[in-house]
């Protein structure tokens, strides 16, 4: 199999090196996409606190991260090529100590994660439905209050507007992973934004706290 291809990081401290995109069933992000990404003052705010790289192939999202300031990187990749690509992308660039790399199932490892994420990135090959994950995200309380999630999907299958879950746990540390609902407590993830990229689409999604029901029986979500 011949060398993956060499792409250029597009902004920050790093902008303009060189690192491995990834073979196999990833879908790396082109540098139009991730300069379109990175370039959004939302996406530049939310990088001030730790993010969270699902099905990152390559890593080229995480990458950008932590060229952009980042203060940490879990990147979750499941194929074994994709995750020796990964992490020699992070030792050329000295970003070993601000990342993470789980080379296991997305399913798994959130189910593990410490909450606090203020960004995460959801990048699936197109066969796989990422909603069962975003739900696990909102239940475990993987993004602060304030979060911002970016979900690349096909445009022929249309996304959720707003997912909505009881959550585990109340204000959880990361050495106390929550484990208890909270009767009448919610969460959810919310559509403010899609943008399309050829034949994917992504739409951004923001977390925002609940209600399921008020003493005088209303409904509702705060946003």
């Amino acid at each position: 199999m011949p060398a993956p291809p060499l792409v250029r990081l597009t902004g920050g401290a790093l902008l303009g090196r060189r690192v491995r995109g990834a073979h196999g069933p990833t879908r790396p992000a082109t540098a139009r996409l991730r300069r379109s990404i990175f370039d959004r003052p939302d996406v530049q705010d939310a990088l001030t606190g730790p993010v969270l790289d699902l099905y990152a192939g390559a890593g080229l999202l995480g990458l950008e991260a932590l060229s952009r300031g980042a203060p940490h990187v879990d990147f979750v990749e499941r194929h074994r090529d994709a995750c020796a690509v990964i992490r020699d992308n992070l030792q050329s660039l000295a970003c070993t100590p601000r990342a993470t790399l789980h080379c296991r199932n997305v399913e798994r490892v959130i189910e593990a994660l410490p909450p606090g994420y203020s960004l995460c990135f959801v990048d699936p090959p197109y066969p796989i439905d990422a909603t069962p994950v975003l739900r696990t995200l909102l239940r475990r309380r993987l993004l602060t209050l304030d979060g911002m999630l970016l979900w690349r999907h096909p445009r022929n299958r249309p996304a959720p507007e707003q997912l909505t879950v009881q959550p585990l746990g109340s204000a959880p540390g990361p050495s106390d992973p929550p484990s208890v609902p909270i009767p009448g407590d919610t969460l959810s993830l919310v559509r403010v934004d899609q943008r399309r990229y050829g034949d994917a689409v992504l739409d951004t999604y923001v977390t925002a706290a609940g209600r399921s029901a008020s003493p005088e029986g209303g409904r509702g979500v705060a946003r």
